[in-house]
């Protein structure tokens, strides 16, 4: 009978642990519903955590990938600035700054401490991209910043309500700087009350546990999460593994590409993930802020440990990081950091690429990118501007004994998904004449990238434009063990028309008239093996699903279709046995 208090010890753990998670997701779910931002609202990806009163991370929600970090690093900032011992019931406070733990200005986050018997026990947080903080273009993501300034107001921690009562000065300051007050307002109230959701939930928690024993059981949760990531390192031989990966030019400064290099070192359940060497800050805004490096890594180690890891200070506690300073994975002041996924994902594939050759069969070829086109005018007869911003999510790259899916957001925005446009048509002058996947574009492989996605929307107005085709538009996601990379990925004005023009894969503040058309796409992702060792079927089958044009098969795969959609086997052997003896 020993065994009997020990098993229920650890049940009590798993629904404490799944409860807190679920507060945490219940933040980001009423922060979504009630956001004033069309794509926020269509979209859900919003970050929610709970913390404890050291400002250890408890829970947080298992979407908005990106983030995962983001909020963990920002809360050290609000106990810098504000000393629990001065916090009061009611308190919120913001911060969006990415020199103290944000992202970009446009990320928002908000922190609201959870009091019980008249004492801070948690805090409650929750971080979204709001409609729009100023800057030099909507939204706040100008493709060419060279500095944060240009890229909204940057709100350092800063106490909104004091004790439950709104300060209006914070709020007209950040109203002032918005070119949508009235979206930007219902942003940060959904920001407010989703956490005060939160702490409602916490409190019936700690009613029901008390808040001795809550605080020992996460104590406890700390400890077992340790304990799963260190056995899953230390199942790594011990030794260096090393990896590196180019992300294209920032459209701003004369180099042609950013590398990224990691050294990752294991000794026993240690890891040391480090990545000295990397290129110096960009003049550009594709530089990530450590917020967002970290979170990188988080994500890329997670793809090689247990999936059952809930994500809490116990995994944080198992591996080092090194980010040198003034370098594109952890710049200094006033670096623009808008574009970051740039070299967010470049850290993302040399961690794989690094790993590859000791986890073969949990590999993944290097994934497409993000791209993004804000778009913002004046409707006639109103004194406000609109603007709204629309997402293209690349794919990811192929892996061992499975394709890559098509038109998906690529791993790190696996939280994300796509507004319709329905939605979009509904609320703003625009009509989507395409949203679809582009042909060829999958990088070919024994298992092939995913097809990326394409839009194409007619401008009812007139209009300001800002597209960012963030990264793989240039270089492309590279292929795997001989897989070939992804293809396509770019803006063009007018496609089809006499003035059709393929614009910069980063272009910020151009202007369109109404009845002009932009077409965007983002790249596939890359493909793993070699494209001959593709079964033929599965070749024709993408050709009847118009992944595959019957041109495409036949030059990356070898494979000749039939108009019917039928391999010609006799044509197909020998198509391959001459590119076999090339």
């Amino acid at each position: 009978m020993t065994e009997g208090p020990e098993l229920f010890d650890a049940l009590s753990c798993e629904v404490a642990q799944h409860r807190l998670t679920m507060l945490a997701e219940e933040g980001g779910l009423r922060a979504a519903r009630s956001a004033g931002s069309a794509f926020v609202s269509g979209n859900s990806s919003v970050a929610s955590a709970i913390f404890n009163r050291e400002g250890l991370m408890i829970a947080q929600t298992r979407t908005g990938l990106q983030h995962v970090s983001a909020l963990r690093s920002m809360m050290p900032e609000i106990l810098r600035d504000y000393p629990v011992s001065g916090m009061r019931d009611g308190d919120v406070f913001l911060c969006n700054d990415q020199f103290r733990g944000g992202i970009h200005p446009t990320d928002l986050g908000s922190f609201r401490p959870i009091f019980w018997r008249g004492e801070v026990a948690f805090f409650s947080a929750i971080l979204m991209i709001v409609a729009d903080m100023g800057g030099i273009s909507s939204g706040g993501l100008p493709a060419t910043a060279t500095e944060v300034f240009q890229e909204g107001l940057v709100v350092p921690p800063v106490r909104l309500y004091d004790a439950g009562v709104l300060n209006p000065s914070v709020m007209a300051l950040l109203l002032g700087n918005s070119r949508v007050p009235d979206k930007l307002r219902t942003d940060v109230d959904a920001l407010v009350g989703a956490g005060a959701i939160v702490g409602q939930r916490l409190i019936e928690m700690v009613d029901r546990y008390g808040l001795g024993e809550l605080s020992a059981i996460i104590a406890r949760l700390f400890d077992h999460t340790e304990a799963i990531v260190r056995s899953g390192l230390a199942a790594i031989p011990d030794g260096e593994y090393v990896g590196s990966y180019l992300a294209e030019d920032d459209g701003v400064g004369p180099a042609p590409s950013y590398e990224v290099r990691v050294r990752i070192a294991i000794q026993g359940s240690d890891c040391t993930v480090d990545f000295t060497g990397s290129s110096v800050q960009a003049p550009g805004a594709i530089n990530s802020s450590i917020s967002q490096s970290l979170s990188c890594v988080t994500f890329a180690l997670r793809c090689y440990l247990s999936a059952e890891i809930e994500m809490n200070e116990g995994f944080y506690r198992a591996f080092t990081t090194v980010f040198p300073l003034g370098s594109v994975v952890n710049p200094v002041f006033p670096a623009a950091c808008n574009l970051r996924f740039s070299i967010g994902q470049a850290m993302v594939d040399a961690i794989h690429g690094a790993l590859r050759p000791i986890f073969p069969n949990r590999s993944v070829a290097p994934s497409s990118s993000i791209g993004s086109i804000n778009v913002n005018g004046a409707t006639p007869g109103l004194e406000t501007q609109w603007a709204m911003l629309d997402v293209l999510f690349g794919p990811s790259g192929g892996r061992p004994g499975a394709d890559a899916n098509d038109g998906l957001p690529f791993q790190m925005i696996g939280g994300s998904s796509y507004m319709t446009i329905e939605a979009y048509e509904s609320l703003f002058p625009i009509i989507y004449e395409k949203f679809g996947l582009l042909p060829d574009s999958s990088g070919p492989g024994e298992w092939r990238g995913g097809a990326g996605v394409q839009k194409q929307m007619r401008f009812l107005e007139d209009a300001v434009v800002t597209l960012r085709a963030v990264d793989r538009t240039k270089l492309h996601p590279l292929g795997a063990e001989g897989g070939d990379p992804g293809r396509g990925g770019g803006w063009v004005h007018n496609p089809g028309q006499p003035d059709e023009k393929r614009l910069p894969p980063k272009l910020t503040n151009y202007s369109v008239k109404a009845g002009d058309v932009m077409n965007g796409s983002m790249s596939g992702g890359g493909g793993y093996g070699p494209p001959l060792r593709r079964d033929p079927e599965r070749v024709a089958s993408d050709v009847r699903a118009g992944f595959v044009t019957p041109a495409g098969a036949a030059a990356d795969y070898g494979v000749v279709v039939s108009p019917a959609g039928a391999v010609d086997l006799a044509a197909t052997q020998e198509l391959r046995s001459k590119r076999h003896d090339a």
